[in-house]
């Protein structure tokens, strides 16, 4: 039902939006049509970006409740609040950084909210022994910053592909929007696998039967991947952008 009417909303709110009715020039192959969007730098430099970040972010998400359970020593219901604490500051901001954005550009909106992100993952790091507080204002600042610089993406990469139709007189929406779904879901996978690494180099032992002792190198692994990885993939993905 969300789902439905958030979506609903959109097409609806997007009726007024002029549509260009011009003869579509002749069908290019879709080899040409990619080989024409490599030559689109604004797009290969924000879609490089994007890739970097999302990979540090997916290392993150991967061990996240590792984190909570190991080394912060708290529960899956606490993990649950601090997650549903940022799912609702994240449907709340985009608006703001909108407003924002219109005043001081998309460009500086992403790198000011990239290294808010940053500076937040890095406090993690140090967020043992913390009240819960501390802790929850955390989960409200890490919401706002990732909401600016994915907002900021998003919306760059249409830029883009408005660039790419003013030079080359074509529509090509559809295959710039493929390329960066498939390389948000390889990004995912190979953010995964990161962080699937770096657990097996810290010594982090499996288990089948819930949560089992681990040594204190393997906490302070879980520790460093989530904090120093995913900051320093953001860093990373800033001077790219």
């Amino acid at each position: 039902s969300i789902c439905f009417v958030t979506m609903f909303t959109t097409f609806a709110g997007t009726a007024s939006v002029p549509i260009d009715l011009r003869p579509a020039p002749a069908n290019v192959p879709i080899k040409e049509q990619v080989r024409l969007v490599v030559r689109n730098k604004p797009f290969l430099v924000l879609v490089a970006a994007n890739f970097v970040q999302l990979v540090g972010s997916a290392a993150g998400y991967g061990v996240t409740a590792l984190y909570f359970i190991y080394f912060l020593n708290k529960s899956i219901d606490y993990l649950s609040t601090f997650l549903l604490i940022m799912s609702m500051t994240a449907m709340m901001i985009p608006p703001v950084w909108s407003a924002i954005s219109r005043r001081i550009g998309k460009r500086a909106v992403y790198y000011i909210s990239a290294c808010g992100f940053v500076a937040v993952y890095i406090s993690l790091y140090f967020a043992r022994g913390d009240g819960d507080v501390a802790i929850m204002a955390r989960s409200v600042l890490l919401a706002i910053f990732n909401g600016g610089f994915s907002l900021m993406a998003f919306s760059m990469m249409l830029d883009c592909i408005a660039y790419d139709r003013a030079v080359s007189g074509l529509n090509r929406e559809g295959v710039y929007s493929g390329i960066w779904s498939a390389m948000d879901k390889v990004a995912f996978a190979f953010g995964a696998l990161v962080a699937g690494a770096a657990l097996g180099y810290f010594g982090f032992v499996e288990s089948t039967e819930g949560f089992v002792q681990q040594t204190p190198r393997a906490i302070e692994g879980i520790a460093l991947i989530l904090s120093v990885g995913v900051g320093v993939a953001d860093r990373k993905s800033t001077r790219l952008n």
